[in-house]
């Protein structure tokens, strides 16, 4: 696809491909079906063709009628001579098969040929209609999806300004005395806005995402995992969680830093936030057979085997009371397999015992 696409774009691009191709597939088949009768067709007409010429020929060459007595009939001298008579006669007994093959031999290739040439033509047309044909109809839906994104943009920061005043003035407000009641309410309206700024910050991000452009480069990979590995260390250093890198010290891939480092930081942040605290949150690097592989691995609540195949919906939360403990929008994991998709990477969930979780995020070096 074309680099300068913004992710949807491509989306609807590979759409209108994709039923392009099917649509060439369909009408390439139903050419070939209709090709077939009008061979078959052909045939069978060829051939009862051939049997009646045969037919009519086989007398002639087997056993030509007798020549006509002069001497009774003085006006037949004057007639001209019947064909069997006729210097370029065939002799008796001629086998009219040889030349009667050729000559359908040769209409044959010229049947193929011609049939060839229109089915060609036939397939090259509507497969360029159709494309634009799929694309006129695929409008509408190009129109509905940008607009909401730009619906999206505009609540998201719409809302982000309000929520910060209001997280401002609440935490202005717990440095006052009060009531114990009051300062139990205030602690719940702070964690709500705080969900509700992550929730927010989260929509940006996906809009933010899926109107950029794709710009691939080469990329050390892991100086931006370690980039990563130090901003999530300072904000997890109250729960005394540490960070670990374990890998080669270059490995160039080509691919865009910017959405990468979001993933990436997706991955340690969800990492960190379910991590017992005092454990180890490592980053282990490697790479076999033209690929590479980096596993974030933490030791913490796992993950329930009855959610593992639901983690990566969006606005989907563990049912475990010690995840929903955490403040999460939902949003995080699913953000992150859009980018591995979009960026052509595997992510996986490969672990989640009881007491760690790992995941695995895959691409071409």
């Amino acid at each position: 696809m074309t680099p300068g696409l913004t992710s949807q774009q491509r989306r609807f691009a590979q759409l209108q491909w994709y039923l392009t191709a099917i649509f060439s597939a369909s009408l390439g088949l139903i050419i070939l079906l209709y090709t077939g009768l009008f061979l078959r067709t052909h045939h069978r007409a060829k051939t009862g063709l051939q049997m009646e010429l045969r037919e009519e020929l086989s007398p002639v060459a087997s056993v030509p009628p007798a020549a006509p007595n002069l001497a009774d009939n003085p006006d037949a001298a004057a007639k001209p001579a019947p064909p069997w008579q006729r210097a370029d006669c065939p002799p008796a007994g001629f086998d009219w098969s040889q030349p009667m093959a050729s000559s359908w031999a040769k209409f044959d290739r010229q049947v193929w040929s011609h049939l060839t040439l229109f089915g060609l033509v036939t397939w090259s047309l509507g497969t360029i209609i159709g494309y634009f044909a799929i694309g006129a109809l695929l409008r509408p839906a190009r129109t509905a999806a940008a607009a909401q994104q730009d619906f999206l943009a505009n609540a998201s920061h719409e809302l982000k300004t309000p929520i910060t005043t209001i997280k401002t003035e609440l935490n202005l407000l717990a440095s006052e005395k009060l009531s114990s009641a009051c300062t139990e309410s205030l602690t719940v309206i702070r964690d709500e806005t705080t969900h509700m700024q992550t929730m927010v910050e989260k929509l940006l991000t996906i809009n933010r995402l899926t109107n950029l452009p794709r710009r691939s480069q080469h990329v050390n990979l892991p100086e931006l995992i370690k980039k990563n590995l130090r901003r999530y260390q300072k904000t997890y250093r109250d729960a005394k969680i540490e960070y670990v890198y374990n890998g080669p010290f270059r490995l160039p891939v080509r691919t865009d830093s910017d959405q990468l480092t979001v993933l990436i930081g997706i991955l340690l942040d969800n990492a960190g936030k379910y991590a017992q605290p005092g454990t180890t949150v490592l980053a282990d690097l490697t790479y076999h057979a033209r690929r590479w592989r980096l596993q974030i691995i933490n030791e913490g609540v796992g993950i329930d085997e009855r959610d593992r195949t639901q983690i990566f919906q969006r606005f989907y939360r563990a049912t475990d009371s010690r995840v929903q403990a955490q403040t999460g929008s939902g949003l995080g994991l699913s953000i992150a397999q859009d980018i591995s998709h979009d960026l052509h990477l595997q992510l996986s969930l490969i672990s989640g015992a009881p007491s760690a979780t790992t995941f695995q995020l895959s691409g071409k070096l």
